[in-house]
C-alpha cells in the first residue's frame, strides 16, 4: 500500500535533502525558508489563511520569523503560521494528521518540515491533479 491510499506523508520528514527529495527545495528550505513557506502557502488556492501570493506570504513569514523573533524573543507566531499551512496541506491531500504532531514537527525542525511540504505538493500535484483545485 502506498502512502497516498494510507493518508500519509509520502515523504519522511528527515528526509528532506535525501535521493528523491528536490534539490531546489532542499537549498530553499535551508537559505531561503521564508521563500519556500510563501511557495508551498500560495499553492493552496482559497484554503491558506494569508491568501495565495507567494511574495506576500513569504514576506509574512519573513517578519514574522525574522523582526518579531528579535523584539520578543521567540518564534511563536511563525512556527504558528507555518502549522496552520502544514495542516491546510495534509487536509488538502488526506493525510492523516495530529495537531500535536504537527506542531512540534513545525517547531522542533520547521527547514525539514518546508522542504517536506514542498516535496508533497509537488509529488501530490502531479499523482492527483484533481485535488488542486479550490477545497471547500
Amino acid at each position: 500500500m502506498s502512502s497516498r491510499e494510507s493518508g500519509k506523508w509520502e515523504f519522511a520528514l528527515h528526509e528532506c535533502c535525501s535521493d528523491g527529495s528536490s534539490a531546489t527545495f532542499c537549498m530553499l528550505g535551508h537559505f531561503a525558508p521564508c521563500i519556500l513557506f510563501g511557495m508551498n502557502a500560495s499553492k493552496l488556492p482559497g484554503t491558506s489563511i494569508l491568501g495565495n501570493n507567494c511574495a506576500f506570504n513569504a514576506t509574512v513569514f519573513c517578519i514574522a520569523a525574522v523582526c518579531l523573533q528579535q523584539y520578543i524573543g521567540t518564534h511563536l507566531l511563525s512556527t504558528c503560521l507555518h502549522w496552520s499551512v502544514r495542516m491546510e496541506i495534509a487536509k488538502k491531500y488526506g493525510i492523516e494528521r495530529s495537531a500535536v504532531k504537527e506542531f512540534l514537527s513545525v517547531l522542533c525542525c520547521p527547514t525539514c518540515a518546508l522542504v517536506q511540504e514542498a516535496n508533497e505538493i509537488e509529488f501530490r500535484s502531479q499523482v492527483q491533479p484533481e485535488r488542486i483545485e479550490k477545497i471547500e
